[in-house]
C-alpha cells in the first residue's frame, strides 16, 4: 500500500521457500518499502524469520521490528500485531462505525404454516401449490432484467470458473473474487455525477434460507402441501447505488420465497461527505481518514451515525 493506503499491489505466496523467493522479487519494484507483519509469533512467523534473516526490513521499522519479535520469541509474550507496529505513528484516532449491514427479512413469514396462510390469504390461492412460489420467483426474475433493461443499468454476472494458479481470483478476469471491486470503476463513474443512483446489478448463485414445498396425499387421493426453510444455492440480486449522502451502498435480495436481504454500507464514507459539506478539511484513506485539522467536530459527526440517520434515507 501506498503512504495514503491505496492498494498498489496484491500477491498470494506459499510459506516455503519458493514462495518467499516469490514474494521478495515481486516487492522489489518498491525499493522503498517497509514491511509490517502481523502474527509474529504466530502465522506470521516464518515471514518475520526470513525477512530478518535476509537482513531485507527498512533500517528504521527493521530494528524496532526485530526487537519486538526478539521479545515476543524470548518472553513467550503477547504476538506482535498490526497495532503494534503502527503504535506512536498515528496521526488521527477517529471512532466510527465501518461497514454496516442490516437484515431484511418479514417477520411474518418465519414458518411454514405462515407461507400456506400467504399463498390462501394474500394470492386468494386455494391450493398453496410450491409452483406459486416458482411463478412468483419467475415474475420477479423479469422484473429486475426489465428495469437494468429500461434504465442502461449494466448487469454483471458474478459466475467465473476459478483460477487454480491463483487462489480467490477468477478465470480470465483480472479481478479478486470480491463483488465490490468489479463495481468500483462504475461508483466511481456515479459519484462523479454528483446524483444518487442504481450504479449496477450483480446477479450471484448463493445459499440462501428458503422455503420448499413437499406434497402429501390421502388415501382418498387428497393432496395437501407443507413447507420447511432449508439451504437451497439459489439467484441473489445485488442492486449496487451510489448515494448522495452515503456514498456506495448496495440492497441484496434473494430471488426465492421468502425474498431475504441485506443492506451495506459504510460509515466512513457517509462521515466523509458530512465532513465535507460540514466544511471540515480532513487527508482521506480508502475506508477511513488519516488526518483533520478539526478532529472534535470530525467525531461529532462520526457520532450522529445511528439508526435515525439510516431510516431517515
Amino acid at each position: 500500500m501506498a503512504g495514503e493506503e491505496t492498494v498498489v499491489g496484491v500477491g498470494r505466496f506459499g510459506t516455503g521457500r519458493d514462495g518467499y523467493a516469490a514474494m521478495t522479487k515481486y516487492a522489489k519494484q518498491w525499493p522503498n518499502r517497509v514491511w509490517a507483519i502481523e502474527g509474529c509469533q504466530g502465522i506470521g512467523r516464518h515471514i518475520a524469520n526470513r525477512l530478518l534473516a535476509g537482513s531485507s526490513l527498512a533500517a528504521g521499522a527493521g530494528a524496532r521490528l526485530r526487537r519486538m519479535v526478539m521479545a515476543s520469541r524470548l518472553t513467550r509474550t503477547n504476538a506482535v500485531t498490526v497495532n503494534d507496529v503502527l503504535d506512536g505513528q498515528k496521526l488521527l484516532e477517529i471512532d466510527c462505525l465501518d461497514r454496516v449491514y442490516l437484515t431484511l427479512s418479514v417477520p411474518n413469514l418465519v414458518v411454514g404454516g405462515q407461507v400456506v396462510s400467504f399463498l390462501n390469504q394474500h394470492e386468494g390461492m386455494p391450493v398453496p401449490s410450491p409452483a406459486l412460489l416458482e411463478r412468483r420467483g419467475q415474475t420477479f426474475r423479469r422484473a429486475v432484467m426489465s428495469f437494468a433493461g429500461a434504465n442502461d443499468i449494466p448487469v454483471i454476472n458474478f459466475t467465473g470458473k476459478k483460477e487454480k494458479t491463483r487462489p480467490g481470483v477468477l478465470a480470465d478476469s483480472p479481478w479478486p473474487e470480491r463483488k465490490i471491486d468489479q463495481v468500483m470503476p462504475l461508483m466511481r463513474q456515479a459519484a462523479a455525477t454528483g446524483r444518487s443512483q442504481v450504479v449496477a446489478i450483480g446477479v450471484a448463485q448463493e445459499y440462501q434460507r428458503v422455503f420448499t414445498g413437499s406434497k402429501s396425499a390421502t388415501d382418498t387421493g387428497a393432496v395437501w402441501f407443507t413447507y420447511q426453510r432449508v439451504d437451497r444455492r439459489v439467484t441473489c440480486y445485488y442492486f449496487y447505488l451510489w448515494d448522495t449522502d452515503f456514498g456506495p451502498a448496495f440492497i441484496k435480495i434473494c430471488a426465492y420465497f421468502p425474498y431475504p436481504g441485506k443492506i451495506w454500507f459504510n460509515g466512513h464514507e457517509w462521515a466523509k461527505r458530512q465532513a465535507a459539506k460540514a466544511g471540515i478539511s480532513f487527508r482521506e484513506l480508502s475506508n477511513g481518514f488519516a488526518a483533520s485539522q478539526d478532529p472534535h467536530g470530525l467525531q461529532d459527526i462520526c457520532d450522529r451515525l445511528g439508526p435515525g440517520t439510516i431510516t431517515s434515507r
